[in-house]
């Protein structure tokens, strides 16, 4: 199988990797060889040495390519595909015997050098398509592939594909399915990034195997039985289960998609279903230790309800009251009625006890004056102390209340701000998973309710963060750093420049803990919960009948506003009473000074020594870690030579490559980042998943759009925009 002089170039003692065709071609060297083997079949000894004296042969001959020979060779087994790799298999052996022969020859390391590169290890991998997987291993360790490179070449080979074709002649059936059925989930994850359409096919294929079992997935996979080699089971029951959570927590949020039961109906009747079990279990059982009251369980059921047909409705009820507890049938009945749903449901059980119907309609009747809406405005009583709590639900309360905040940050002396959030429930399906954010300044509590402000404009949302969070105003709160990284969630502060500006940000719980450790056993308390720390300083017990509310559900309740104002209160008066406690345990000032700081070190959720770390690199180092992202073979360009608008939120990135001479635009503003973008002439927009990727796609041509994975490290980012762009640095 020769090669083309160009390709024998001498290089030292070694060569240029070989140049070849982009398939493994069947010469007439290979059909000879391939006969030969296939007359030895089962003479296992006879093969392989005539295996050991073809490899000889090609190592000896400066025109062959053992590598490109040997996959060639394996690929043109009449048994590759047999799903069979034990001894007797042609394709195991020419892999085993090829391996061997590396071993004996201890020629490995240059043998790869001087014959190995991505397109004959991208058609190795096509050779381990559909049941020839079982060989990928062998595979792997002869080519030296491992399963990142894997990936990428799959990848890349994928996007080759249709870039020689039209787009319409490939379907997510084609494409896609087959790759999941073969375990290269990730591979399929990175391909369909910037394929919003194969995106969705993505989540429907996967949402159609909830909730089957074997015989149904069995049926739904049918047409791929020649391609799949994953075992069945992996597609139903509760290993599918496991696969669709990880999927949907974190894949599709990649995505940019809210996953909704018109996307995704069989998953979201799944996770509602086993809402309603966890909300009646926990409900009727005597024994549970979470607390939840008729009001809050009412409230969640009929919030789920409101928003099920009918089917899922009439399950429920025959669930609840399928059942020998008196309480349960009653309450079965008692939902029926508010469901309005026709009297077919226990006739035997009202037959023998006509009682039960009307201490249903009592309890229907009361609970629903119990869901009365809450006022406006409600006073909460702590020892004595009466705190005015305002509910801000509309844009003119709203703006009026940031109004005030950013009045009262503004003003002189120490300011304490008391912050809290109640999250939504995890059956909903908004991707703002805040539901109430709550304040305490100026001796008020204010209530913020996201569900009713959450499509509101983002200049509000924006003005109301930079002056909570930017200000040099102490914000406390108990493991405050999750509720101001689901404050940050809200898809109006995706855009918002100053989350590297944040502080004050001050926990309680941290507080706590740094004091024990500085003077052990001072607080007399092991363990650091909020009703703890309230109830050793202020002498209060926190009321947590709300506890388990549905803070979704609207409208709310009183004792729903009074609990919600009732945590932004407290986390101060403790912050005030532990100031008191730290001046009668004999701290010195600098350890009262390390133990406050430790408790303002939450910062977040940002790596920034790494970045750092870049910096203090010499240009040099880093090149020498990017040369690996290049691949010499192909067309590359210089670092001047690209042209790119990088988004507000890799400034980091943007900053790095302009030290390699990349002419970089990077905006400090969103307003900014839009104006240059609609200048852009022929540069390339480069951001990352989410909302601005979004948007970007419905003005930016996608060749002059790169779209870089979310939670990467500035390294990373570096790696993929190198390697995108096959950037040559020359230093």
């Amino acid at each position: 199988m020769a090669v083309s002089s160009e390709a024998s170039e001498d290089v030292g003692t070694l060569q240029k990797p070989f140049k070849h065709p982009s398939t493994f071609y069947w010469t007439e060297q290979v059909r000879s060889r391939r006969e030969y083997i296939k007359d030895l079949h089962t003479k296992n000894d006879e093969i392989k040495e005539a295996l050991t004296k073809y490899f000889d042969e090609d190592a000896a001959n400066p025109e062959e390519n053992v590598y490109l020979n040997v996959g060639t060779l394996f690929s043109s087994m009449p048994d590759r595909h047999s799903n069979d790799d034990s001894p007797d298999n042609l394709a195991a052996l020419v892999l085993s015997t090829f391996a061997e022969w590396l071993e004996d020859k201890k020629t490995l390391p240059s043998c790869r050098k001087k014959y190995l590169n991505s397109d004959i290890q991208t058609e190795a991998i096509k050779s381990c398509s559909g049941k020839a997987s079982v060989h990928l291993k062998a595979v792997s360790q002869i080519f030296d592939l491992n399963e990142e490179k894997i990936d990428l070449l799959i990848s890349q080979n994928i996007q080759k594909l249709i870039d020689k074709k039209n787009e319409s002649e490939f379907s997510f059936e084609d494409l896609i399915i087959p790759l999941l059925l073969q375990d290269k989930a990730v591979c399929v994850h990175e391909f369909l990034r910037n394929r919003p359409d194969f995106q969705k096919s993505l989540i429907e294929f996967y949402d159609g195997l909830v909730l089957k079992n074997e015989e149904e997935a069995e049926e739904i996979l049918k047409p791929y039985a020649e391609v799949r080699t994953l075992p069945l089971e992996r597609f139903y029951g509760k290993t599918m289960e496991k696969v669709m959570n990880t999927f949907f927590q974190k894949v599709v949020k990649q995505y940019g998609f809210t996953v909704d039961s018109t996307m995704a109906p069989n998953l979201c009747r799944l996770k509602i279903k086993k809402s309603l079990r966890h909300y009646i279990s926990t409900r009727h059982d005597p024994t549970s230790k979470i607390i939840l009251t008729d009001d809050c369980y009412f409230q969640i059921i009929q919030q789920i309800m409101s928003q099920s047909d009918l089917k899922m409705q009439r399950s429920f009820i025959a669930f609840l009251g399928n059942s020998s507890c008196r309480e349960r049938i009653i309450d079965a009945i008692s939902l029926k009625k508010y469901l309005k749903i026709p009297d077919t449901f226990f006739p035997e059980i009202l037959e023998a006890d006509p009682e039960i119907e009307r201490e249903a309609d009592l309890l229907l009747e009361k609970r629903l004056k119990a869901q009365e809406a809450a006022t406006d405005v409600v006073e909460l009583n702590c020892e004595g102390v009466i705190t005015q709590v305002y509910l801000i639900n509309t844009l003119e309360k709203f703006q009026n209340f940031v109004e005030d905040l950013e009045g009262f940050v503004g003003g002189s002396g120490e300011k304490l701000i008391g912050f809290d959030t109640e999250w939504k429930p995890g059956h909903s399906h908004s991707a703002c998973r805040s539901a109430l954010l709550q304040l305490y300044f100026d001796d008020r509590v204010f209530i913020i309710d996201v569900v009713a402000l959450e499509e509101e404009d983002s200049e509000i949302w924006c003005r109301f963060a930079e002056a909570f969070l930017c200000s040099e105003t102490l914000k406390i709160g108990f493991s405050l750093r999750p509720d101001v990284d689901l404050f940050l969630e809200l898809p109006q502060l995706q855009d918002w420049t100053g989350r590297d500006r944040q502080q004050g940000v001050f926990c309680i719980k941290r507080f706590g803990e740094k004091l024990n450790e500085a003077k052990p056993g001072a607080l007399g308390m092991e363990t650091f919960k909020l009703g703890d720390l309230s109830a050793k300083f202020c002498s209060v017990v926190l009321n947590k009948s709300e506890q388990c509310s549905d803070w979704s559900a609207r409208p709310l309740r009183n004792g729903q506003l009074l609990y919600a104002a009732m945590d932004a209160y407290i986390v101060v008066k403790i912050y005030e009473k532990m100031k008191e406690f730290v001046n009668e345990i004999g701290l010195t000032e600098e350890e009262v000074q390390s133990v406050s700081v430790e408790a303002m070190t939450a910062q977040p959720k940002k790596d920034k020594s790494k970045a750092k770390k870049l910096d203090l690199m010499s240009l040099e180092d880093l090149a020498e870690v990017l040369r690996d992202s290049v691949d010499v073979e192909k067309p590359t360009i210089r670092p001047q030579d690209l042209k790119c608008i990088v988004d507000v939120m890799l400034k980091g990135l943007g900053k790095q490559m302009k030290r390699f001479g990349v002419d970089a635009l990077i905006p400090t503003t969103a307003s900014e980042f839009e104006t240059v973008v609609a200048q852009r002439g022929d540069r390339i927009v480069i951001t990352c998943s989410g909302k601005s990727f979004v948007k970007l796609q419905t003005s930016v041509e996608p060749d002059s759009l790169l779209c870089l994975p979310p939670c990467l490290d500035i390294m990373e980012q570096l790696r993929i925009v190198f390697s995108h762009f096959n950037i040559k640095i020359n230093l």
